[in-house]
């Protein structure tokens, strides 16, 4: 691997740091479940991790900076399959 060249970086990241595989590993082992689709405690547990992660990213990228306060509201976060999803999403729903 050592005299691979990758040029591909447009697709993916690549390669991807150890602590990515390794936290996706321990999610799927430990938490592998449809979050939202029933009352079992670990989809509970799951979903709980998905709105964490939208809290996260709704301070993240929205600091109070801006000149019109926008709310932060984790609801308001979309999670895509990948950015040509997301910016199609953008693109078609602004239009």
């Amino acid at each position: 691997m050592d005299d691979l060249i990758y040029l591909d970086n447009a697709a993916t990241s690549f390669p991807k740091p150890d602590v990515s595989h390794d936290t996706a590993r321990d999610f799927y082992r430990e938490n592998g479940v449809n979050p939202g689709r029933t009352g079992c405690d670990m989809a509970l547990r799951a979903e709980e991790m998905i709105h964490g992660a939208r809290r996260l990213l709704s301070d993240v990228f929205n600091p109070g900076l801006a000149r019109v306060e926008i709310p932060k509201d984790p609801n308001r976060v979309v999670v895509t399959l990948n950015a040509t999803m997301s910016l199609n999403l953008i693109i078609n729903g602004t239009v």
